[in-house]
């Protein structure tokens, strides 16, 4: 225990600090005082309190040193910044950059992969600025079932912060038990919230397309009110969950902070985990609380789901309309593309006849007002200077001698 708190007296120190501790309890000196000291040692009185005293003195000690040499107050609020999603941009920007790995099932995920995520994770938000004696301890882990059932990433993926040497006084194996427990739960409500904004957001990319579809606004407008209501939903729980424990987190660090008896740093951090879990419905006392709120958010979870195949029943659907409606207008452009040209060579032939055909088929200028190419050609002038041209032509061949 000395050399893990890195503490600087040597064992004759201690000795005569415990000797000096039990000294007030004998008062006599000499051959008689080590035989009344001997007696006295035995006695019930005597040994509680010196014990006692030893056992003050040296938690005072082990505290004070796990304060100054182990940044016990770092610890403290690394846990609940990362363990219990206080620290809200870290934890926003981690889960929209695992959401694609942890879609997949949770036997194809890989510990090394996640923990490279994580790192960017950290890089891209305030959790840069945490000391390194924080950020080496932080982890990634995965957690599976023993159900049998296929999960998910979501379902075994987790954050740990490993602690070790005197820092396992203040988190023990049970702690971290709890720690994870409230994590999953917490991270559960978080997935869920995420889930449905990321689905808020799909719903206004595709509400501009919806005019086109109106057979489907009711609909959507009742998945809309149903999410609107699951979100308020995933608000209240985080909120509850955080502001219930408030006061007992606050009450933990300020007795850290004025160096309390380390028994009572023991039991203050048990009761603001005791705090958290109630107030998150993980408790013991919540057991029936638990299981309502597991159906609850496995529906909205469902809710998620339906949107998502209504969206892309929905998309299809569009997709579907736009091809029609494309290829409608490619064929429609190609039969006046077709009859453009015909009426054009037609305006072009030298027979009148077939230029008053292309007349007639344009009667109502439908084609000449779509093409420049037929300007030209329909007008009462070029019909003219075709007649007179032709006309010229003709006269040239009567006029010309004829060879005898």
């Amino acid at each position: 225990m000395r050399e893990a708190c890195a503490d600087e007296l040597g064992p004759s120190d201690h000795a005569h600090h415990l000797q000096a501790l039990l000294k007030p309890h004998n008062g006599m000196g000499g051959e008689g005082a080590e035989r009344e000291c001997g007696r006295a040692w035995w006695e019930a009185e005597g040994l509680r309190a010196g014990v006692a005293a030893a056992h003050a003195a040296a938690s005072q000690r082990l505290l004070s040193a796990l304060i100054s040499h182990h940044h016990l107050l770092d610890h403290l609020a690394a846990h609940r910044r990362y363990l219990l999603l206080a620290q809200g941009d870290f934890v926003h920007h981690l889960m929209t950059l695992l959401q694609e790995e942890l879609n997949k099932p949770a036997s194809s995920l890989y510990v090394h992969n996640l923990t490279c995520t994580l790192e960017a994770a950290v890089r891209a938000t305030n959790a840069q600025f945490e000391p390194p004696h924080v950020l080496s301890r932080l982890h990634v882990n995965l957690y599976p079932n023993c159900d049998g059932r296929e999960d998910s990433g979501w379902d075994v993926f987790a954050l740990q912060y490993r602690v070790d040497g005197p820092l396992g006084t203040l988190f023990p194996a049970t702690c971290a038990a709890r720690y994870r427990a409230l994590f999953a739960q917490l991270w559960r409500v978080k997935r869920i919230e995420h889930a449905l904004h990321r689905a808020w957001r799909d719903h206004i990319i595709l509400h501009k397309r919806l005019k086109y579809m109106p057979e489907v606004w009711g609909l959507m407008r009742r998945v809309s009110c149903l999410r609107a209501e699951a979100l308020r939903l995933c608000g209240a729980l985080q909120e509850a969950s955080c502001v219930g424990a408030e006061p007992a987190w606050a009450e933990l660090l300020a007795a850290a902070a004025s160096g309390h008896h380390l028994d009572s740093l023991l039991r203050l951090h048990h009761n603001a985990l005791e705090r958290h879990s109630i107030h998150a419905m993980i408790h013991h006392t919540t057991q029936e609380l638990q299981s309502y709120l597991g159906n609850v958010l496995n529906e909205t979870l469902a809710l998620r789901s339906f949107e998502t195949t209504l969206h892309a029943g929905i998309r299809a659907e569009l997709d579907r309309r736009d091809r029609i409606e494309q290829l409608k207008a490619e064929k429609l452009a190609r039969g006046k593309g077709h009859v453009t040209t015909l009426i054009l060579k037609l305006a072009l032939h030298a027979e009148i006849s077939l230029q008053t055909l292309a007349f007639r088929l344009d009667y109502s200028d439908f084609y000449k007002r779509g093409d420049a190419k037929l300007h030209e050609p329909l007008t009462y002038q070029h019909k003219r200077l075709s007649e007179i041209g032709l006309n010229l032509a003709k006269s040239k061949l009567l006029r010309r001698p004829t060879k005898k």
